[in-house]
């Protein structure tokens, strides 16, 4: 035999168990009706009007408590469920209007699938077409009554609740209104002024950060300037130093062993070689393994003596030489 289980809000399918009920008892009475009149079929019709009365179906439903609108996790036998929807929303704040309204209409499904589970009236709502009520049907008529009852009561004590807590609330609305606006426009004014001193302390630290940097842009360009400037003398006063020297030398006629100085290549080395009648010099740099030759022409050197005291050496000679690590020149 299968089983089959259904959850619903449906009524006419709640009422299911009253109505397969009240039609087996129907049968049998039927049954033991034709069996008065039969005659000689009296074991077969026996056999029918032994038909027990009992529904092919089963009610169960789960409880909730509509005072604190909560499942109270029962199940109730033989009771066909009840939506607690109206009464939940009634609570919420639901225009009452719209949920009186909703009961009505459901007040009229409920009162019809009771009678059509009383066999009262057929499933198109033509009364009588049933038969005539029994015991079964008076109980499922009670329970109906007793459970709108209930209902009425809950819907009732709900709407008292949500009236309540409306009331409440807005005596405690009315009650902190004033006060809440003063705190509001005392905040914002508060708010504003704080706003506005934190823009003018981000103007004055903006204008005199733009400044320091201003300040050390020009002390950065000053000092370039300066060294420039120094440089350019140094560079000057050496070049004066050394014109003048050999101005006070006369010409100078390369000879090969001669040392001399290549500013091109910073390097100090010695005349390897005279070519092209003197304006062409093969110069020796280094020495060692690691000496080297090149050809540079007359104009690329500058003559230069070993450190003799019979004459002052430049400042800028001596300190090309010195970053050179060789032995002291002194420029002529």
């Amino acid at each position: 035999m299968g089983l089959t289980l259904a959850t619903t809000h449906h009524s006419s399918l709640a009422a299911l168990k009253a109505q397969d009920a009240a039609e087996l008892l129907r049968r049998r009475r039927r049954a033991e009706d034709e069996e008065q009149k039969g005659g000689g079929r009296g074991p077969r019709r026996a056999a029918e009007a032994a038909v027990v009365v009992e529904s092919r179906f089963e009610n169960a439903a789960a409880d909730f408590d509509v005072t604190s609108l909560a499942p109270t996790r029962k199940l109730l036998w033989d009771v066909p469920g009840k939506s607690a929807a109206l009464d939940v929303a009634a609570s919420l704040g639901l225009d009452p209007r719209v949920v009186e309204a909703a009961r009505g209409k459901l007040a009229e499904t409920t009162g019809l699938a009771a009678l059509v589970a009383a066999g009262a009236v057929d499933d198109g709502g033509a009364p009588g077409s049933r038969g005539r009520p029994t015991s079964l049907d008076a109980a499922a008529a009670d329970i109906e009554a007793l459970r709108a009852g209930a209902a009425r009561d809950r819907r009732l004590a709900a709407e008292a609740r949500a009236a309540a807590a409306v009331e409440r609330a807005r005596a405690a609305e009315l009650g902190s209104r004033a006060e809440e606006a003063s705190a509001a426009a005392a905040l914002e004014a508060a708010s504003a002024v704080a706003a506005a001193v934190r823009k003018g302390e981000q103007a004055l630290k903006d204008k005199a950060r733009a400044r320091a940097a201003a300040e050390r842009e020009r002390d950065r360009e000053r000092d370039r300037e300066r060294a420039a400037a120094e440089a350019a003398a140094a560079e000057a006063a050496a070049e004066a130093e050394r014109l003048a020297a050999l101005a006070a030398r006369g010409p100078w006629k390369p000879r090969v062993g001669d040392p001399v100085f290549v500013p091109r290549l910073r390097s100090s080395g010695t005349i390897a070689s005279l070519h092209d009648g003197g304006r062409q010099l093969g110069i020796r740099l280094g020495g060692g393994a690691l000496a080297m030759t090149t050809r540079v022409s007359v104009e690329e050197v500058e003559r230069v003596a070993a450190e003799s005291g019979t004459a002052s050496e430049s400042a800028a000679a001596r300190k090309r030489s010195a970053k050179k690590g060789g032995v002291p020149w002194k420029r002529l």
